[in-house]
């Protein structure tokens, strides 16, 4: 009874992953109009690849957004929860390369911008990517838990089957 109990307690809601979410969908939300100011199509001398970069990083920031909110639903889903930071990391990365484009080819204020952005939104990375490893060590904590409480209860078994 007591090991059920503490896996109750440690599932209890986390009150801040709603802002956490919220954070994140934010950050993305204020993407938006700044990806459509990039225009790597018109970029002279600049290798092909930033095109498709910048049409992956439009379809990674609506994605992103809307995995954001499903799994602000069931934030206590580990594997979507890696699968989420997994994506934020991506779409950081796509947009530091692409403000390195912008800034060689378009428009320094605009690589500044977006640099901005990120910057503004790396405590909200941050804190998510806390929270996935905190929710790793809580499901890591559980199973040992839980096979600790396996292996007393086979014991006691093995014992009781011997008498």
């Amino acid at each position: 009874m007591l090991i059920y109990l503490m896996l109750l307690q440690s599932l209890a809601p986390n009150w801040e992953t709603p802002q956490l979410f919220t954070a994140l969908i934010n950050a993305n939300v204020k993407l938006q109009p700044v990806l459509k100011q990039i225009h790597p199509n018109e970029w002279k001398g600049a290798p092909a690849s930033y095109q498709g970069l910048w049409q992956s990083a439009v379809k990674n920031n609506q994605a992103l957004q809307t995995h954001a909110a499903a799994v602000a639903k069931t934030p206590e889903n580990l594997a979507e929860s890696l699968r989420l930071l997994e994506e934020v990391r991506d779409l950081n990365e796509s947009m530091l390369q692409l403000s390195a484009g912008v800034r060689q080819y378009q428009n320094p204020s605009l690589a500044d911008l977006i640099d901005g952005m990120l910057a503004e939104a790396k405590p909200a990375r941050d804190a998510f990517s806390q929270r996935v490893l905190d929710l790793a060590a809580q499901r890591e904590e559980q199973c040992g838990v839980a096979d600790h409480e396996a292996q007393r209860c086979r014991e006691q078994l093995s014992k009781q089957t011997k008498r």
